[in-house]
């Protein structure tokens, strides 16, 4: 476990506060990635992930959960800080098991949009829900063919598209369900519908999050790099795009034909 912190400075005045809590080998690889895609970063600070408070916490603009895994954040003290952050303007975003981090937290999967989910390594065509979106430039309009752990969250979880914007599913029109005849049935919704990238707004907060991120190539493939990118500069504040949960922009657009 690395129970660390890299305080960063994406651009001036804008801060990233990324808690390392997890697997050591995801947490430099995604440090890397940030000193790779962006190339002007300046650590500022390194101490422990419990500074997660909600004093310390408003000096910066975001929080980024490098996927977090397990219950990592029972103290009372260090949750009111983190939704108190979010809802007052500040930013959060995550992947891969960042959700797994708050089964016992019902307000920070709320906030993500996911908890704990059946998962296992597969290869799936990707969507592109909303090829407008600048967080999704870089994979262009038409599905693509991925390989990673993708959660799948049961229909009563918080998942819905009455409340995220969804910016990449799977497509299941194109995809194996059962990928080498191993269907799991816990991973299958009625509905059909596993979101893989989305964000929302919480309270005056702006939040990201991404169930991937489990092999290599999300951590090597430009696209995915660019992504990452772009989805830490939305929760900064840095980057506009529309949130509107889908299914009001869905009928919205459809009311407007």
């Amino acid at each position: 476990m690395l129970l660390a912190l890299f305080v960063i400075e994406l651009a001036a005045g804008l801060y990233l506060f990324l808690p390392l809590v997890g697997r050591r080998d995801a947490g430099v690889k995604f440090y890397r990635l940030i000193l790779i895609i962006s190339g002007s970063l300046a650590v500022i600070a390194v101490a422990a992930h419990l500074n997660a408070r909600a004093p310390r916490l408003a000096e910066f603009d975001a929080i980024y959960l490098n996927n977090v895994c397990g219950m990592v954040y029972n103290d009372p003290e260090v949750r009111d800080g983190i939704l108190r952050f979010v809802r007052e303007g500040g930013g959060i975003g995550g992947h891969h098991a960042v959700t797994f981090a708050g089964n016992n937290w019902p307000e920070f999967a709320e906030m993500m949009g996911g908890w704990a989910g059946a998962h296992h390594v597969e290869k799936q065509m990707v969507k592109v829900d909303d090829p407008s979106s600048p967080l999704t430039k870089s994979f262009g309009s038409a599905s693509f063919e991925h390989v990673d752990e993708f959660y799948q969250f049961p229909p009563t979880s918080p998942y819905s598209r009455e409340k995220q914007h969804i910016l990449l599913s799977i497509d299941v029109e194109k995809s194996d369900r059962a990928t080498d005849s191993r269907l799991c049935t816990l991973c299958t919704r009625p509905d059909q519908d596993y979101g893989l990238a989305w964000i929302r707004t919480f309270g005056q907060g702006r939040t990201y999050f991404t169930p991937l991120g489990h092999t290599n190539i999300f951590y090597t493939d430009q696209r995915w790099t660019q992504h990452l990118l772009a989805a830490i500069q939305y929760i900064l504040g840095d980057l506009d795009a529309d949130a509107t949960p889908s299914a009001k922009a869905k009928t919205k657009a459809t009311a407007s034909r």
